[in-house]
């Protein structure tokens, strides 16, 4: 396998490591610096002083830094850690973890329970979210006269109500997702939706999640343990990067300007 990231030294070691031939075509010298951490937010924290120093010699526009991950939901901390020094960045081969579903569910929450989509603002974003309140409360789509069609055909229609009118996301809200969870669910996404309404402080996102019962609403829909761990994951260090806003709107619409630009 030949590769331009690093030069013919390195090509060596990694097929070493790995058991298998590798190659080099880099016209570049590598320089490897192996620096050991303790936990994963002090890795995160060397990453951001790395890129503040890679930032500082690389003025150039073409330029680019890449932090390589084995797993998407390593991304997590660094991510924190980069918007926390409003540094910008692009993910490739995988969402920021402030796009996947379960953040997307709270991010709709926010959204109706305010009535402000400044979050949300684009088209496909605003999908995302529809999707992810339906599948996280465990909802369907219900429609006098349309019995006979899918879910996914009821769906496409409102994702095109919504992009027709925005103002229609509270609407979907309200009288499909809301209205057709079960007892339970409801109750928990009524208690989430009272405490966004509240004056918003320090511990407000902890505290929708606690009102959610996260776990619970989580294990409900997701059959794979590790797919629940890392929903739960996310969700908890979006709860960290929150306590540095005055409140959740306030992070939502700086993650719209951090984590869409690249470096």
């Amino acid at each position: 396998t030949h590769s331009f990231r690093f030069n013919s030294v390195v090509a060596k070691l990694a097929g070493t490591v790995a058991g298998k031939r590798y190659a080099s075509k880099a016209p570049h010298a590598s320089q490897l610096t192996i620096t050991p951490y303790e936990s994963d937010g002090a890795c995160a924290a060397q990453v951001v002083e790395d890129a503040k120093v890679w930032r500082a010699h690389n003025k150039s526009k073409t330029a680019g830094c890449a932090i390589l991950l084995r797993h998407p939901h390593q991304s997590v901390q660094i991510e924190n850690a980069l918007m926390a020094q409003d540094i910008p960045y692009q993910t490739a081969g995988f969402k920021s973890y402030v796009f996947r579903p379960e953040v997307l569910f709270v991010r709709g929450l926010l959204a109706v329970a305010t009535d402000d989509l400044s979050s949300v603002t684009q088209a496909s974003t605003r999908e995302e979210v529809m999707r992810a309140l339906l599948f996280f409360s465990g909802s369907s789509i219900v429609v006098e006269g349309r019995m006979h069609e899918s879910q996914q055909e009821l769906l496409a229609c409102a994702i095109q109500s919504v992009t027709d009118n925005p103002l229609f996301l509270t609407s979907f809200f309200e009288n499909q997702v809301l209205r057709n969870a079960t007892p339970a669910v409801q109750r928990h996404l009524q208690a989430a939706l009272a405490v966004i309404r509240q004056p918003a402080g320090a511990g407000t996102m902890n505290a929708v999640l606690e009102a959610l019962q996260v776990k619970s609403l989580l294990g409900n829909v997701l059959a794979s343990q590790r797919r629940r761990l890392q929903a739960e994951s996310n969700l908890k260090w979006l709860a960290q990067m929150a306590n540095r806003f005055d409140n959740p709107a306030q992070l939502f619409r700086s993650i719209y300007t951090i984590a869409e630009e690249p470096f």
